[in-house]
C-alpha cells in the first residue's frame, strides 16, 4: 500500500528522514518494499499573477506578459493560448530546473527579453490532461515557493500491510506507528463542524438493517453544496496522486482523502436520486441487479450485502456504489454514508464480481467500528472548510451495540510476565510509555486495548510483541536459554516419514515439495477416476482445482519438465499428502519416488556399459524403507497408469499398500520424455496402522564372509517372489544375505524359460568359517532348493 510522506508529516510534530522511517517501519513488522521519490529535480518555481498581455511585435504566435510575485515584476515571452490577465500561474525563474532536467535561462525571443518560463502541469511533474499553462486557484498566494506549496517533492512509501494490521491502512495509522518508533508527537486532525438545522425540503432517512451481524453500524449525514464548487486544494490532489488515486472533483476527492487518511471508506449519494424515506441494508435477492459506477451491470448473488433505496439496490456494500445514485455536476445535496461491513462478506463479494476497489481492500482487513462516526465528521469538516458546503444538524444512524466490535477489550497487565516472554528486563515506566504512545491505556492490573487493535491483540504474548517491536530486537541481549532444552519424542508418523526420507536421500534422490492441488487434465492423463477426487470450491486457478489422489502425477510432471530441458537423469521423491473422499479426515500420506535415465552417470562408461534402473532396485527401496513390515510383491491389481507387464503391487501382511513399476508407455508417449519412467509409491498412513517390531541394534560381524552360487533354469511365468519366499523358509542362520546377479533369456533356453543365478554370502558372527562347513550347509540348502521348486540346475 502506498503512502505519501508529505501526507504522513501532517500528523507528526517532527519530520524524520525517509531512511529513518523506512528502517523503523521495516524492523517493526511493516516492511517498506520500495520508495519512490518525486519532484527531486524541481527548483526555483514561484507563483505569479499576470498583469498584462501584449502581442509580440515580430511574432504572431508570441505574446509579452508582465507578471508580479507581489514584490517584483517579471517579463515573460510565451506562446501559451490559455492565459488571461489576472490568472495566477507557476513561474520558473532563471536557473530553475523543471521535470526532465530542463534548466531555465534568461533569453531573447525575437529580440524581446524573457526572464523565465510559465509552467504547465507536466513540466512540474504532474500527469494532467491540461494543455497549456497551469492556471491556479484565485486564492493561491503570490510569491510563494510553488514546489513546497503544491507539495511537488515527495517520497512515496510502498508498505506491505499484514492481514492483522488493518489499522495501518491509513495515513493516521501509519503516522501513529512512526510517532512511537521515532519518538515524535502524534496529533489527530480537526473534525469540528458548525451544523445547521435540516431545511424543510429535506427529510431524514430511516436506516433499516436486516443483517446487523454484517453491518454493526451505519451512519448517514446530510449537506448542501454551493452552486460553484471550489477546486480541490493542490496539497490534497498531490496526496491522492501519490497514493495511487486520480483526483476528480472536490466532492469525490474529499471522500477519497478521508479513505486514505483514516482508513474508513465513505460513499456520497446524490440525495435527490433517493426516492424513499428508508435506506435498507440487506443481502441481495435472486433477481437483483445493479449498474455500478464503472457502468457495469452486475447480477447480484444472494450472499452479496447491498445498500438499497427501500427495495432498489443502489450500492454493493463496502465495494462500489451504483451509477443511478452517483454524484454529478448537477448534484446539490449529498447523503454521506459511513459504515462498517463484515470483512469476509466484502472480500467474497469483491472477488465474486472482480471489483477489488480501494474501499474493499480496507474492509477486507477490518475497519474500526468505533471510528466510523469520527471519520464521517472529518469528511463533513473538510466539505465545510474546503468546499464551502452547508452541514446540517441531523444524521441517520443504525448501531448494533451488541456486536463484538463494540465490546470493551481489556487484558491482564503483568510487566514481569511480559519481560519474561521477551527475555529482557524493561522498566514498567518505559513499558507504560510505549503502550500509551500506541493508544493503549495501561493501569496497575489491566491494560485497555485501543479499538483499532481489538481484533489483533488478544493475549499477553501479543503485548510482549508490541513492546519488542518498538524497542527493537537488537535491544535484547544475546543469552543462552536458562531452561533445559528437551527434544520431544517423535511419534510413529514422523518416525516413519523420517526413515523413508533418509532412505531416499542416502540413495541419491532429491526431495520435491509440490502443491497438493492439480488440474483435471493431469488426472485424466493418468486415468485417475475424477469421482474419487475432492474438488476445491474456490480454486486459485483451474490448474489447481483438484486435491490430488496420488503424488506420482506431480512427480511425473517435474520429470517431464526436466527431460524437456535436457536433464534426462532424475531421482526424485516426495512425502506428501493425498486426498480421497472415503478416507478418515479425507487425507492420507504417500511416499512416492521415480527415476529416469541412468543410475550412475560416468564419463568412463562406454555407450554399451550404460546402466539402467530395474524393478529389483525399486524392490530394494521398499524393503529398506519398510524393513519390518513383511513386504510381498505380486503382479496383480495393476493401475491403469502403469505398465501392465512391468509393474508389481506391494503388499504388507496381505494388504495392498503401494506399487512399483514402469509408467504406461502411452503416458510416456504423450509426455514425450524420451525416457522410461520407473516409479514406486507406498501409503504410509496404511503402514502406520500395522503393528511391527521396533528396530533393534545388532552388532555386525568382524569375520570374513564367503559366497556360493546357484544357477538354474525356471519357467518364465514363475515370479522371483516365489523363489525368494522359498529361500526365506529354508534360510540357514549363517546366511547373511543373498542377491540375484544374473538373469537372461534366449532361444536356446526356450520361449517359456529363463535362466537365473543367485549368490549367497555366509558369515559367522564370532569366528572364521571353514570351507568344509560352508560347503555342507550350501549343499544341503541346494538339494532342498531343487527338490521343492520347479527349477533345473544349470
Amino acid at each position: 500500500m502506498k503512502f505519501s510522506l508529505q501526507g504522513i508529516y501532517r500528523y507528526l510534530s517532527q519530520q524524520p528522514s525517509v531512511s529513518t522511517i523506512e528502517s523503523a517501519l521495516t524492523m517493526a513488522g511493516l516492511e517498506v518494499e520500495s520508495i519512490e521519490h518525486t519532484g527531486t529535480e524541481l527548483s526555483n518555481i514561484v507563483t505569479v499573477q499576470i498583469q498584462s498581455i501584449e502581442p509580440h511585435p515580430d511574432a504572431d504566435r508570441l505574446v509579452i506578459t508582465q507578471s508580479t510575485d507581489g514584490r517584483h515584476t517579471h517579463q515573460i515571452v510565451t506562446a501559451a493560448k490559455n492565459i488571461a490577465v489576472g490568472d495566477i500561474v507557476p513561474l520558473a525563474l532563471p536557473g530553475a530546473t523543471l521535470c526532465g532536467g530542463l534548466t531555465i535561462k534568461e533569453s531573447k525571443l525575437r529580440g524581446v527579453q524573457s526572464n523565465g518560463m510559465m509552467c504547465s502541469p507536466s513540466e512540474c511533474g504532474i500527469d494532467s490532461d491540461v494543455d497549456g499553462i497551469w492556471i491556479l486557484d484565485k486564492t493561491t498566494p503570490l510569491g510563494v515557493d510553488f514546489i513546497n506549496y503544491a507539495q511537488l517533492q515527495d517520497s512515496i512509501l510502498d508498505v506491505n500491510i499484514l492481514p492483522n494490521r488493518g489499522d495501518c491502512q491509513s495515513l493516521i495509522g501509519i503516522a501513529r506507528e512512526i510517532a512511537t518508533l521515532c519518538d515524535c508527537k502524534f496529533t489527530l486532525p480537526s473534525n469540528d463542524i458548525s451544523k445547521n438545522p435540516l431545511p424543510a425540503n429535506l427529510s431524514s432517512k430511516k436506516i433499516h438493517c436486516e443483517t446487523p451481524d454484517l453491518c454493526p453500524i451505519y451512519v448517514g449525514a446530510y449537506l448542501n453544496l454551493p452552486k460553484e464548487l471550489a477546486p480541490t486544494p493542490l496539497w490534497m490532489q498531490q496526496i491522492l496522486i501519490n497514493s495511487g488515486i486520480r483526483p476528480i472533483n472536490i466532492i469525490v476527492d474529499i471522500t477519497n482523502f478521508v479513505l486514505i487518511e483514516t482508513g474508513q471508506p465513505l460513499h456520497a449519494f446524490d440525495y435527490e436520486t433517493l426516492k424513499s424515506d428508508t435506506i435498507a441494508v440487506r443481502t441481495a435477492s435472486a433477481n437483483d441487479i445493479l449498474k455500478t459506477l464503472d457502468d457495469t451491470t452486475v447480477s447480484l448473488h444472494e450472499s452479496d450485502l447491498i445498500i438499497c433505496d427501500d427495495q432498489t439496490p443502489i450500492a454493493l456494500a463496502g465495494v462500489m456504489g451504483g451509477a443511478e445514485s452517483s454524484v454529478t455536476d448537477r448534484t446539490t445535496t449529498l447523503f454521506l454514508e459511513a459504515a462498517s461491513f463484515d470483512p469476509v462478506s466484502v472480500r467474497r463479494t469483491a472477488q465474486r464480481h472482480s471489483l477489488r476497489t480501494e474501499s474493499a481492500i480496507r474492509f477486507e482487513k477490518a475497519v474500526d467500528s468505533h471510528q466510523v462516526a469520527w471519520a464521517a465528521q472529518r469528511a463533513l469538516h473538510l466539505y465545510e472548510t474546503l468546499a464551502g458546503a452547508t452541514v446540517f444538524d441531523s444524521s441517520s444512524e443504525f448501531k448494533n451495540s451488541n456486536h463484538s466490535s463494540f465490546s470493551s477489550h481489556e487484558l491482564p497487565y503483568n510487566p514481569e510476565k511480559i519481560c519474561k516472554i521477551i527475555g529482557h528486563t524493561i522498566e514498567k515506566s518505559a513499558m507504560d510509555a510505549i503502550f500509551t504512545s500506541l493508544g493503549f491505556e495501561p493501569s496497575e492490573q489491566t491494560i485497555k486495548v485501543p479499538t483499532w487493535r481489538q481484533h489483533d491483540v488478544q493475549h499477553t504474548a501479543c503485548l510482549a510483541e508490541e513492546v519488542i517491536r518498538i524497542i527493537g530486537v537488537d535491544a535484547i541481549p544475546n543469552e543462552l536459554p536458562s531452561d533445559n532444552m528437551i527434544q520431544p519424542l517423535l511419534d510413529a508418523h514422523h518416525q516413519l516419514s523420517d526413515h523413508c526420507r533418509s532412505t531416499f536421500v542416502h540413495s541419491g534422490f532429491q526431495e520435491c515439495v509440490t502443491f497438493p492441488m492439480v488440474n483435471e487434465d493431469l488426472l485424466t492423463l493418468f486415468n485417475l477416476n475424477s469421482a474419487d477426487t475432492i474438488r476445491i470450491q474456490n480454486p486459485i486457478s483451474q490448474d489447481e482445482s483438484i486435491l490430488r489422489p496420488a503424488v506420482i502425477p506431480s512427480l511425473v510432471k517435474i520429470a517431464h519438465h526436466n527431460c524437456q530441458n535436457k536433464h534426462s537423469s532424475n531421482r526424485l521423491f516426495e512425502i506428501g499428502k493425498c486426498f480421497h473422499p472415503d478416507y478418515p479426515n479425507k487425507e492420507f500420506l504417500h511416499c512416492a519416488w521415480l527415476t529416469t535415465g541412468q543410475p550412475v552417470i560416468s564419463p568412463y562408461h562406454s555407450q554399451d556399459q550404460k546402466q539402467t534402473w530395474t524393478l529389483s532396485q525399486m524392490k530394494g527401496f521398499v524393503q529398506q524403507a519398510l524393513p519390518d513390515h513383511n513386504i510381498q510383491f505380486k503382479s496383480e491389481s495393476i493401475p491403469e497408469y502403469a505398465h501392465p507387464k512391468k509393474t508389481l503391487a506391494v503388499y504388507s501382511d496381505d494388504e495392498l499398500i503401494g506399487y512399483i513399476g514402469y509408467i504406461h508407455p502411452l503416458i510416456n508417449q504423450e509426455l514425450c520424455t524420451g525416457q522410461d519412467i520407473i516409479f514406486g509409491w507406498i501409503n504410509l498412513s496404511l503402514c502406520l496402522t500395522k503393528s511391527h517390531t521396533p528396530p533393534q541394534f545388532q552388532a555386525f560381524s568382524r569375520q570374513p564372509s564367503t559366497s556360493r552360487d546357484i544357477a538354474f533354469v525356471v519357467a518364465k511365468d514363475v515370479p522371483f517372489a516365489d523363489i525368494d519366499a522359498h529361500i526365506q523358509s529354508k534360510r540357514h542362520e549363517l546366511l547373511s544375505h543373498y542377491e540375484l546377479f544374473d538373469h537372461f533369456e534366449s532361444d536356446e533356453l526356450g520361449a517359456d524359460k529363463k535362466s537365473m543365478a543367485i549368490r549367497f554370502w555366509y558369515q559367522h558372527p564370532t569366528k572364521t568359517l571353514k570351507d568344509k562347513v560352508v560347503n555342507s550347509i550350501h549343499e544341503t540348502f541346494s538339494s532342498q532348493f531343487f527338490d521343492s521348486l520347479p527349477v533345473t540346475p544349470r
